[in-house]
């Protein structure tokens, strides 16, 4: 493999990439990084550092993504919250949630309240199972596991996964309520991720 070679190719096109690390049998054989020490921004790659936590949690008996996302969230649900929409909640497993198997979010949440924006978010046809993007679903689990862990979810991060992998106090997203986003928002830089 010719990996300065590659290097190359990307200056020369003026590519945006940050850096790349090859890994063989567990070892860096390759690596480059415009800036090392940089933190950039790492966009939807936040929703696997959220699979993380909820893999964690789950493997700590803490949480159950075959759960309706209700179970999690009824304390959060306006009481002006129509019955259909308060049924459509219970339909909805995390795991639909994790899959983005739930049709007709937008693609992110918005207002000054995300999660009464998501929770009441008029949906159709919840039990058809077709996959739709949307930043959405990735929240409500956010939500949700820091529900079931009674902590903010980044503290949990930090304490179960950053600290012990050296990640020292990565930046994240919090909603305006103060929910860890879980979407996106986290930077890091290319050896932390």
């Amino acid at each position: 493999m010719n990996f300065q070679g590659f290097v190359d190719t990307i200056k020369e096109n003026n590519l945006e990439v940050y850096g790349i690390q090859v890994f063989h049998k567990g070892e860096i054989v390759c690596s480059w990084q415009e800036e090392p020490m940089l933190r950039h921004p790492i966009y939807s790659a936040t929703k696997s550092i959220l699979s993380l936590a909820v893999g964690m949690a789950r493997e700590d008996g803490k949480f159950d993504i075959n759960a309706p996302i209700y179970e999690y969230l009824k304390s959060e649900i306006p009481v002006y919250a129509g019955k259909e929409q308060v049924d459509n909640l219970k339909k909805i497993t995390v795991k639909r949630l994790l899959t983005m198997s739930v049709q007709g979010y937008p693609f992110r949440p918005e207002g000054d309240d995300w999660l009464e924006y998501s929770l009441l978010y008029p949906l159709e046809n919840v039990e058809e199972k077709n996959f739709d993007y949307s930043n959405i679903p990735a929240y409500l689990v956010g939500v949700a596991v820091a529900k079931a862990l009674g902590v903010h979810l980044y503290d949990y991060l930090e304490e179960r996964l950053f600290d012990p992998l050296g990640i020292v106090k990565p930046s994240f997203q919090n909603c305006p309520s103060g929910h860890f986003y879980g979407a996106s928002g986290m930077f890091l830089t290319v050896p932390e991720l």
